[in-house]
């Protein structure tokens, strides 16, 4: 057995008196010998998926990417460490009441889910229904937080226009009246509301996704399918304060704008937007409209195909309609309506809302129309199929040509927007400060300042992803006199020691004037060290006022 020398001894006694200060070491470093507090940010997942599921991580179903990109994900702060921890949450554990501020931080809706329920908690007077709708109000009223995307955002406020068909009805009476966002719902069930006499223009936007296929086992109808659309974004908000572009690549599938009313009755703001351009106005993106003239025979003879058809039953079964779903897919003989296309009258409107609930508790709620957590990609242009007699919506009417492939891009396509949810889930708990939110560009990132600095030492922070191996993070800065002209980046110094924070002791060597920073990550792992990309721009900045 090792004898540890005295003079370990009395250092680790000497820290461990001083338990509240922070010392400098080792070049500037800052070290707290506080322990870490532990932060768990409780995140349920409303979906009646099952990881058990056999499809669950297959091509069909969508909450696996809302899983990965929280699921595993820590990141330290001064002397916090931060954890997502999501877990899938079922409409029985929502009825038995396990969604409160004691079990849960925030509640993420999943979009499958609530198109998936449409049909039975329209039916909004059944006490079954009532008391979904009524556990999740009472959730924000305690202030817990939501965060939800597509069909998960839109159905949390209210249906602006008037309904004309059973499934808007049924939609508008889903809602759960949460958000004072609205939302035009224009959409119709293709085919079945032909045969009620109503024109296909009733399907709206809903045609970007129906008419692109339901194969979703074929690439470009799984990862293709909607619109990447080049979001404008509100830097003045917390998710977005640290990132240093006007635009983000967001995945879009036909959801509508999250309206705010003339006078809202609490703090509530637009913190993305459509672009300038509408999709229809641009003719590589626009599609048209498309008519079924199949007639009842076309469906009854695709109806009792499905009784002979070697597809896979357990596909159709996720969607809960079996021999009718494969009916209603493969029914054959549909014509594009070349004067017809599919209008969206949605420039520069709200894609993405950050609301607070009225009431004490100030519940956050983070809202996007499109998609974070799923695929993007560049470039491409939409080709519109042959209008022949044998076109079907299983194999589509539209579909992406000429993107750039997976493997000649620079970034990681499923994880493009990961850090959005991040932001937002963090941001909806309430647990963590606005400084604190995840990293936008890599591993880590440097906090932001509150106010500026008088005095020449002062402290800088960062926030790291957590990982295996060995960890250091680097700073760097750079100086300008007059926030325009600027040095070259130069290293501070690096931080070695991942056990109690991230931080350096910063002296202006430069004198009064401003101050960029960022930080590096390097992770050393059997042998190999790995260290992020060199963000766009700083992570932060600083003007300082030397005595």
């Amino acid at each position: 057995m090792k004898i540890m020398p005295i003079g370990v001894i009395i250092l680790l006694i000497f820290t461990t008196v001083v338990a509240s200060a922070s010392v400098k070491i080792n070049e500037n470093i800052v070290v707290s010998s506080e322990e870490n507090e532990i932060v768990d940010i409780r995140v349920a997942i409303f979906t009646d998926e099952k990881e058990t599921d056999e499809n669950f991580y297959s091509e069909v179903g969508r909450t696996r990417y809302l899983i990965w990109a929280l699921r595993d994900y820590s990141w330290k702060v001064e002397d916090a460490l931060y954890n997502l921890k999501p877990s899938l949450f079922s409409t029985k554990d929502l009825l038995d009441g396990k969604l409160t501020k004691e079990n849960y931080d925030v509640i993420l809706v999943s979009p499958e889910h609530v198109m998936g329920q449409v049909f039975s908690t329209g039916f909004s007077k059944m006490p079954k229904n009532k008391k979904i709708r009524d556990n999740i109000v009472s959730f924000i009223e305690e202030g817990g937080g939501y965060y939800g995307s597509c069909a998960g955002a839109e159905i949390s406020g209210s249906v602006k226009n008037e309904p004309k068909s059973f499934f808007q009805r049924m939609w508008a009476k889903s809602c759960y009246g949460i958000s004072i966002t609205e939302h035009e719902f224009d959409m119709a069930v293709p085919m079945v509301s032909q045969f009620l006499g109503i024109e296909p223009e009733t399907i709206g936007i809903n045609g970007y996704i129906q008419y692109s296929g339901f194969n979703s086992s074929d690439p470009i109808v799984n990862y293709y399918n909607g619109f990447c659309l080049n979001v404008k974004i509100r830097s003045n908000h917390p998710i977005f304060k640290d990132y240093l572009s006007d635009t983000r690549k967001i995945r879009w599938v036909s959801g509508p704008p999250l309206l705010i009313p003339d006078n809202p009755d609490r703090d509530i703001n637009a913190i993305a937007f459509f672009p300038d351009e509408d999709p229809s106005d641009n003719e590589s993106l626009a599609v048209h409209h498309w008519r079924y003239d199949g007639g009842i025979r076309g469906l009854v003879r695709a109806f009792l195909k499905s009784f002979k058809s070697d597809v896979d039953s357990d596909y159709f079964g996720d969607f809960g309609i079996g021999n009718l779903y494969y009916a209603f897919v493969y029914s054959e003989d549909w014509d594009m309506l070349e004067d017809k296309v599919i209008e969206t009258d949605f420039a520069n409107k709200p894609f993405m809302i950050s609301e607070i609930y009225p009431n004490q508790n100030k519940a956050r709620l983070v809202l996007c129309t499109g998609h974070p957590e799923m695929n993007v990609w560049w470039g491409g242009h939409i080709e519109e199929v042959e209008d022949t007699d044998h076109n079907t919506i299983f194999d589509g009417f539209h579909h992406w040509a000429d993107t750039i492939p997976m493997d000649e891009t620079t970034e990681d396509e499923f994880s493009y927007n990961y850090w959005i949810i991040r932001r937002s889930v963090a941001y909806a708990s309430q647990k963590v400060p606005d400084n604190h939110l995840p990293s936008i560009y890599g591993a880590s990132q440097v906090c932001d300042f509150e106010e500026n600095v008088t005095g020449s030492n002062f402290t800088v922070y960062a926030n790291s992803k957590t990982t295996e191996g060995i960890v250091s993070l680097d700073l760097f800065y750079r100086y300008s006199a007059d926030n325009s002209s600027w040095t070259d980046w130069i290293l501070f110094a690096t931080d070695s020691d991942e056990s109690n924070g991230w931080g350096w002791e910063f002296n202006s060597p430069n004198g009064t004037g401003y101050y960029h920073f960022y930080s590096l990550r390097n992770v050393e792992y059997e042998g190999y060290v790995e260290t992020e990309k060199i963000p766009p721009g700083p992570d932060a900045i600083v003007f300082v006022e030397v005595d």
